[in-house]
């Protein structure tokens, strides 16, 4: 087979115990702690009454009614102050899961796109998705979660409890 398939003229040399200290001291060197990358996003879903549309929600609040409609505002922060790239899902894709009851529920409860994402800058002043929710009678009296979803790398949820009478 000969050296047509050498990609370096000379063959590697076994690493030595003094290499292989000095590069353990180096790597350990940084006094910052290490951060994977999107450690620093925060996704918060918060969820507003609609009263005669909703252009000017109410809230935030904890409780919707059945039968009415709310706006669910999800919201991605960088926490440090700096500015990162994240990769979300745009508006036409599944924003937000609610889960609970028997069903199990999204918003928009129909995607007019498939999964995808697109590169948006995330920093200390949020990113904000909102969705339209219509409580309707799908959605039987009690506890439910609304998980925002929007973030697609780094993989980063948020979390909120809202009730349904």
């Amino acid at each position: 087979m000969g050296r047509d398939r050498a990609v370096l003229p000379y063959p590697a040399r076994p690493l030595t115990v003094a290499a292989a200290l000095a590069a353990a001291l180096l790597s350990c060197s940084d006094t910052a702690p290490f951060r994977p990358p999107g450690a620093s996003l925060a996704v918060t879903v918060q969820a507003y009454l609609c009263s005669g549309g909703c252009g000017t929600p109410i809230g935030p609040v904890d409780t919707v009614p059945q039968g009415d409609t709310a706006l669910v505002r999800v919201a991605v922060a960088d926490t440090t102050g700096s500015s990162t790239i994240a990769l979300v899902r745009p508006s036409c894709a599944i924003g937000v899961t609610i889960l609970g009851g028997t069903t199990q529920h999204t918003l928009p409860a129909a995607p007019t796109c498939p999964d995808s994402g697109i590169s948006v800058e995330v920093g200390s002043v949020p990113y904000l998705r909102n969705v339209v929710w219509i409580v309707n009678g799908s959605f039987a009296p009690g506890d439910y979660t609304l998980r925002g979803d929007i973030v697609v790398d780094p993989p980063v949820t948020g979390r909120r409890p809202v009730h349904v009478r």
